[in-house]
């Protein structure tokens, strides 16, 4: 089976007990691990490393939020998403020996600390995989080029537009949900491939005025993601199916993070 590369994340909360003057950096030896999660989801990941954060009680920590690269199938990787938190036994067959920048980090020690927050960009790089970011880019208002600059050549892209493609993606699935729940398939299944969502649009070069009523029209059981290679996966395999719900909530936490993320 082909396979991609991707990442998990690692989110880890440390007490630092000793400082490095001479190379103006903690002391790494004498960090002590107070939480740690590692999960498949940016998402899952984002609420962690809040939550660390706001119930920290310490005065010299570092919280921690890193990419961990692993290159695996799209059918392990489905499977490893089954799992809100991953133990080593979960990931260690695809890991890669490829160093990657924090995502973010809050490091302070005695009136000394540094901070770093890429996670919306880390989102956006995430879920654009299963969405038209042609079409996203064209509702969002943001040049399509300047995207693919960020996501391929790690250019910069300013954390405005970076809202607003979340917010159109959010958008869009709350809208392929309410469509959902109108298509007599789904009110009989309740189920819907995740990897699915915004799949919708994928191909299908719509314009504004015609997008709405080509995906009413379109019946829900072609919708497939051409970036899997076996599309049996996707359309039989009952054990990667969820609950059309989801998608809702999918969207609700694009929201709730873009909102967090503006206080």
């Amino acid at each position: 089976m082909k396979k991609k590369k991707r990442n998990i994340y690692e989110v880890a909360e440390y007490r630092i007990d000793r400082w490095d003057d001479e190379k103006c950096v903690p002391d790494m030896e004498s960090f002590v691990l107070k939480n740690y999660l590692i999960t498949p989801d940016i998402v899952k990941a984002f609420y962690f490393y809040r939550e660390i954060n706001n119930n920290n009680n310490e005065s010299r920590f570092l919280h921690q939020l890193k990419p961990i690269k692993i290159e695996i199938s799209d059918k392990e990787w489905l499977e490893m998403n089954k799992k809100d938190k991953l133990l080593e036994q979960d990931y260690k067959a695809y890991i890669l020996e490829e160093t990657a920048d924090d995502i973010a980090y809050d490091l302070y020690f005695d009136g000394k600390g540094d901070d770093k927050d890429d996670i919306l960009e880390e989102v956006l790089r995430v879920k654009s995989e299963i969405f038209n970011m042609r079409l996203i880019c064209d509702m969002a208002g943001v040049n399509f080029s300047t995207f693919r600059g960020f996501k391929y050549n790690d250019k910069s892209l300013s954390k405005k537009k970076v809202k607003q493609l979340i917010e159109t993606m959010a958008l869009i699935s709350k809208e392929i949900y309410e469509i959902m729940q109108r298509e007599k398939e789904i009110q009989q299944s309740r189920n819907f491939n995740m990897l699915a969502l915004g799949e919708i649009y994928n191909g299908y070069q719509l314009d504004k005025k015609e997008r709405k009523s080509s995906i009413e029209d379109r019946p829900v059981d072609v919708i497939v993601d051409k970036s899997i290679e076996d599309k049996d996966i996707l359309i039989k395999a009952k054990d990667i199916l969820i609950e059309a719900k989801d998608i809702l909530i999918e969207a609700e936490n694009m929201f709730k993070m873009l909102k967090e993320q503006s206080v």
